[in-house]
């Protein structure tokens, strides 16, 4: 089929770049997506295409005014010692008490405003991990990273029936932080003087993603995606002479979904093949897949993420949505080696409105309950 070979030779095309040794950085995560196994880009219909894929901005349908999106992620149960313990003064003892242990926290908050075919958003994002690898030799790999970003796009739907969708995002980044690795013999003598001087990294960059989607016009609306997130990679200038902060990697994306439409009652499950362009990853830790099952006001999820389960459960009362998930890293190198188990929570309030009161006007698209978005 000439849809499915062009994605596997989008995927082939991008695969040319250096890769991660262990965790796959993700520069931007939803609960909603996290759920359904992060395989998300046929699916997106809100304004987190901005993030995911900008084709799908033409998806979304009436006007959003989203005043939050909290996002907070842990992959520790004891949350409040652990918070405690990060933002203490003496960050030399912090990473000394994460010694050999995994630990992920994770905080961004955003607002934004949305329609059919554009939307914008300004961003905060923090990411902190402590990682222990190489056993026989005992390193750390400090990542610490925090984005404040406004991102753009535009989208637009060609041929009858919405066959041919493309869009594009365009962002300007700044970013805090970096990623660093400690020996045993560094751990032994680091102070908050070095620590500082390895983190206080500041620059700013300009970021473009592309993607597309192509709709098959029949029963359970066939659709393929391709995207290209940080086309080249998204490189930051370092501001009064700092050092440059990590990139944001480029991340190539090939995507297959479906959109079984009931009423009151929609299935949608989708497969994606994620950062093709890591030629040096290993498949399973690229291959995504997961369902949606949107019953009115209640949502359920679940999936595989790099070879690990996922869950998810969405509540939706029409201005406000709560979005919880539950899914695996793999830290190493193959799938199975060594997971990262992490929890999700988002907090949207959304003011929204359909100028249409409910009907889209085309064809396949099922009139929403009162409080049930799509």
């Amino acid at each position: 089929m000439p849809v499915i070979n062009l994605i596997v030779l989008l995927a082939i095309c991008f695969s040319f770049s250096k890769s991660h040794a262990t965790e796959i950085f993700e520069n931007y995560i939803s609960a909603r997506a996290a759920g359904m196994g992060n395989s998300f880009t046929t699916i997106v219909d809100n304004k987190d295409a901005l993030f995911y894929n900008p084709a799908g901005l033409s998806k979304i349908r009436g006007l959003h005014l989203t005043l939050l999106d909290l996002g907070l992620g842990t992959d520790t149960v004891s949350v409040n010692s652990s918070y405690t313990n990060l933002t203490g003064s003496n960050y030399a003892s912090v990473i000394r008490e994460f010694y050999g242990r995994q630990v992920w926290f994770g905080i961004n908050a955003s607002l934004g405003f949305s329609m059919p075919n554009f939307a914008i958003a300004a961003y905060d994002s923090l990411n902190i991990s402590f990682n222990l690898h190489n056993p026989a030799y005992s390193n750390v790999t400090m990542n610490l990273t925090n984005d404040f970003g406004i991102v753009t796009g535009a989208a637009y739907s060609f041929l009858p029936n919405d066959v041919f969708r493309l869009g594009v995002a365009v962002k300007r980044v700044t970013r805090y932080g970096a990623r660093v690795p400690f020996g045993p013999s560094t751990l032994a003598t680091l102070s908050n003087s070095q620590i500082n001087a390895l983190v206080n990294n500041y620059g700013t960059g300009w970021g473009l993603d592309s993607g597309l989607l192509i709709e098959v016009p029949v029963p359970g609306r066939p659709t393929f995606s391709a995207v290209w997130q940080d086309i080249g990679q998204t490189k930051f200038l370092p501001i009064s002479g700092s050092v440059r902060p990590p990139p944001l990697d480029n991340n190539a994306v090939a995507g297959f979904g479906m959109d079984f439409d009931w009423g009151l009652v929609a299935f949608r499950p989708s497969i994606e093949f994620r950062h093709a362009n890591l030629r040096d990853e290993q498949i399973g830790k690229k291959l995504h897949g997961g369902f949606e099952l949107a019953l009115p006001i209640l949502t359920l999820r679940g999936g595989i993420h790099q070879g690990y389960w996922t869950a998810g459960v969405g509540y939706d009362m029409k201005y406000l949505q709560i979005e919880a998930a539950t899914y695996g890293v793999e830290m190493n190198v193959y799938p199975g080696q060594k997971e990262d188990r992490r929890y999700l929570v988002n907090i949207i309030l959304d003011l929204n409105m359909d100028p249409t009161f409910g009907t889209s006007g085309k064809p396949g698209r099922a009139r929403p309950s009162p409080y049930q978005r799509r």
